[in-house]
């Protein structure tokens, strides 16, 4: 049971609503931060609240939003983006380290790679030839899966790059070096490079080992 020490139109700060068995636990009303003339309403839902449940954080797939300031951060280094729209908070991966590959169809090349991204070689014939991204942070992922006849698939660099793989030595650094292979059509051709050092060494972490490396 409690007691109202306070009237609504009390001149004093605030409501107060006491434990009548221990007057030292107070919860107070304050309205001192709502706008002149203007009425706030608090409508009460059919149900029983323990505000004590309300969340302090909110889990992501790659970091934690916490409440801090009156506002909610999204942090965390996995790729997370938030947009709004009206009362709509949305919260999207985007990939990163331990996060989900965006896979590109019937890529055409040559093109310039972006992190955390996979791509599938445009069918036919041509030179399959991305670009590495001039900007990496380590443990970004790039991936390329060819599956239909190429004249080739070759990984260039930009200046200061360069490609560590599993078999075949490391590539020379800058835009001369690269890593190719043959395709080979009806046959999978993969190729999955980790960024080992933000943007200049990537290292080859699966696929093919038969690289010719320059």
């Amino acid at each position: 049971m409690a007691t109202v020490r306070n009237c609504i139109n009390d001149a004093s700060t605030g409501l107060d609503i006491k434990d009548d068995a221990d007057n030292t636990k107070v919860l107070t009303y304050d309205v001192s931060g709502i706008t002149t003339a203007t009425t706030r309403t608090w409508t009460v839902d059919d149900r029983n609240i323990n505000f004590d449940a309300v969340a302090t954080s909110v889990g992501t797939d790659s970091g934690t939003c916490t409440p801090a300031s009156g506002t909610f951060s999204i942090e965390g280094s996995g790729g997370v983006t938030t947009s709004a729209s009206s009362d709509t908070i949305t919260v999207t991966s985007t990939g990163g380290s331990g996060g989900v590959i965006n896979w590109i169809d019937d890529q055409t090349y040559p093109f310039t790679g972006v992190v955390n991204t996979g791509y599938i070689a445009a069918s036919g014939g041509g030179s399959a030839s991305p670009l590495l991204p001039s900007t990496s942070s380590v443990g970004d992922i790039l991936r390329l899966v060819a599956y239909t006849a190429h004249s080739g698939v070759t990984v260039t660099q930009n200046a200061g790059q360069k490609i560590i793989t599993i078999a075949n030595g490391t590539s020379t650094t800058g835009t001369g070096g690269s890593v190719s292979y043959s395709s080979t059509s009806g046959k999978s051709m993969p190729l999955e490079l980790v960024c080992v050092v933000a943007n200049t060494t990537w290292a080859q972490l699966s696929g093919r080992t038969d690289l010719t490396v320059v």
